[in-house]
């Protein structure tokens, strides 16, 4: 938080004119995406917490892809509980997530020429109650995108992956390219 606008490139400039939505209830994601020339949109009732407003983020984001070549749909509440330190509240918040965000959001796209990605931005284990510098596990499917033996997702099981451990924006390259 400088107080001024960072030096760094646009999505578009980085991506080769492509285009950016972000969604969330968090400022500095927010941040990251105005400095950066994404659309940022504000779904009402999104808090960034367990009762976040689920349905209206997932609708944003089906919306936001139609406008857009990529589309960051973040959701806060699985971190927070991990804070927190409850697991059963952290359980809940994965649930939600994979009920009202993924489930809805995988249907309704599905059948379109689009590449989904699944993945935290930082791990907070419940014991440490803090972000450590671990890298992310990652889910990946799509067009073009070969499904490869890992079947079940956690941090463990997909260092057996076919893409192992990427750096810099080797991710988004997959996604967007």
């Amino acid at each position: 938080s400088p107080g001024h606008k960072p030096n760094i490139p646009t999505f578009s400039k980085m991506y080769d004119g492509k285009t950016g939505a972000v969604i969330s209830a968090v400022d500095v994601i927010q941040g990251i995406g105005m400095c950066t020339g994404m659309e940022v949109i504000k779904v009402p009732g999104a808090t960034g917490f367990i009762d976040t407003n689920y349905a209206g983020k997932a609708s944003a984001a089906i919306e936001a892809i139609r406008r857009h070549d990529f589309v960051y749909l973040h959701v806060e509440a699985i971190d927070e509980c991990s804070h927190m330190g409850d697991l059963k509240l952290k359980m809940q918040a994965i649930e939600d997530f994979d009920a009202k965000i993924m489930k809805p959001v995988y249907e309704t796209l599905k059948d379109q020429e689009i590449r989904f990605a699944l993945l935290p931005d930082h791990p907070v284990p419940i014991k440490l109650r803090a972000h450590t510098r671990t890298p992310v596990p990652f889910a990946i499917c799509g067009p073009g995108i070969e499904a490869d033996a890992v079947e079940i997702y956690n941090e463990a099981s997909v260092k057996a992956g076919r893409f192992g451990f990427l750096k810099d924006d080797q991710l988004m390259r997959l996604l967007l390219d």
